[in-house]
């Protein structure tokens, strides 16, 4: 609980200190340059990840498996 207060606080500082700077038009104008992946791409990122999930799986599986016959 206290994490999330310290998160906060330091958000909402950061979030005061951008307006407080005059740096909130910059802040706001950076999202509009930004290119979002299109459905294809998202696909692909999600099956890399599942795929590397699976191997990580794989790895401690077999990582435990040979560390308990010693």
């Amino acid at each position: 609980m206290r994490n999330i207060a310290f998160m906060a606080v330091c958000l909402a500082i950061t979030i005061w200190m951008i307006f407080d700077s005059g740096k909130s038009e910059q802040v706001f104008t950076f999202w509009n340059h930004i290119n979002l992946p299109e459905k294809e791409q998202i696909g692909m990122y999600v099956s890399q990840f599942f795929y590397y999930i699976a191997l990580l799986v794989g790895v401690v599986y077999l990582g435990r498996k040979f560390k308990r016959r010693k």
